[in-house]
C-alpha cells in the first residue's frame, strides 16, 4: 500500500503542527522513514484499536472466571469515549484544545441516541441515552466521579450495562470507514482535515527499559503492512458484560 502524498506542507495549517510530526523520533520506524502524514495517519489508527481493544480487556479479565466484571464497566466506557473523541477531531479537522469532540463523534459512529431496558419499581422500562447524557456520564468518570454535567448544567443520569452492548459494532465500522477513505486517493479530504487536526505524537523513551507498542508500529505492522482492515486485528467482539460465560475473544 502506498500513501497518497495529495496534501502539501502548506496544508497543515500550522507549522508547528507539521514539524511535530516531521520529526525522526516520529517518523523512522525500524530502518523505514515514513511520510508526516502517514505517521499521523498511522498513530490515529493505531491508537483507536489500542483503545478499543483495552475498553474491552477491562470487561473481559479480572480476578474470577465466574465475575461478571461490571464494576469495570465505567473506565471502559471512559476509553470509548476517548476513542470517539479522537476519531471526532481528526474527521472534523479540529484545532482546538478546549473543543469538545465527544458529540460530533458520537454522532459520526452512529451512537447519539441509545435505547437500554431497565427495570424501575418492579417494571421493565425503556431508558434513553441521548448525547447530553452521553456527554455527562463521561464528564462524571473523567473528574473522578464527581460531576455529571454536559454543556455547564447538571444532569441526571444513570450507569447501565446494557449501554456498552452496542458499542463494538459500531466503533469496528466508524474504524474500517474511515481507515478506507483516508488512504483512498481519490479524495484527500480527510486527509486535509487530519493534517490540520490538533493531534501530538507521543514519544517514548527507550532508555526507561519499557516494553511498548507505539500505535504507529502497531498499525504499521498489523494493518497497513498486510492491508488489513481495522476490525480485522480487534480482540474483543462483545462488550456485554452481564454474560460472565461469553466468550469475548474475537482472535484467541
Amino acid at each position: 500500500m502506498t500513501f497518497p502524498t495529495d496534501v502539501g506542507d502548506n496544508e497543515w495549517g500550522s507549522q508547528n503542527n507539521l514539524q511535530m510530526w516531521k520529526s525522526p523520533l516520529v517518523t523512522d520506524l525500524r530502518g523505514v522513514r515514513l511520510l508526516p502524514l502517514e505517521t499521523k495517519a498511522l498513530h490515529t489508527i493505531g491508537t483507536l484499536v489500542q483503545i478499543f481493544d483495552s475498553a474491552g480487556y477491562l470487561l473481559c479479565c479480572g480476578p474470577g472466571k465466574k465475575r461478571p466484571f461490571a464494576d469495570y464497566c465505567h473506565y471502559a466506557y471512559l476509553l470509548a469515549c476517548s476513542a470517539i473523541e479522537l476519531l471526532g477531531r481528526c474527521q472534523n479537522g479540529v484545532t482546538s484544545l478546549r473543543k469538545s469532540t465527544l458529540e460530533s463523534g458520537l454522532r459520526l459512529v452512529g451512537l447519539e441516541t441509545i435505547d437500554v431496558n431497565i427495570k424501575k419499581n418492579g417494571i421493565w422500562t425503556v431508558y434513553i441515552y441521548d448525547t447530553t447524557k452521553l456527554v455527562a456520564l463521561r464528564n462524571l468518570i473523567a473528574h473522578g466521579q464527581g460531576v455529571a454535567s454536559a454543556g455547564g448544567a447538571a444532569q441526571k443520569v444513570i450507569l447501565h450495562v446494557e449501554l456498552l452492548d452496542s458499542f463494538p459494532a459500531k466503533l469496528s465500522k466508524a474504524f474500517d470507514d474511515y481507515h478506507k477513505n483516508l488512504f483512498k486517493s481519490s479524495n484527500p479530504r480527510l486527509r486535509r482535515q487530519l493534517a490540520i487536526s490538533r493531534v501530538e505524537p507521543t514519544l517514548y523513551s527507550v532508555q526507561s527499559g519499557q516494553v511498548y507498542r507505539s500505535p504507529v508500529q502497531d498499525a504499521y505492522e498489523r494493518i497497513y503492512q498486510p492491508g488489513n482492515k481495522p476490525s480485522q486485528v480487534l480482540k474483543y467482539a462483545d462488550w456485554q458484560i452481564y454474560n460472565p460465560e461469553r466468550n469475548r475473544l474475537l482472535h484467541q
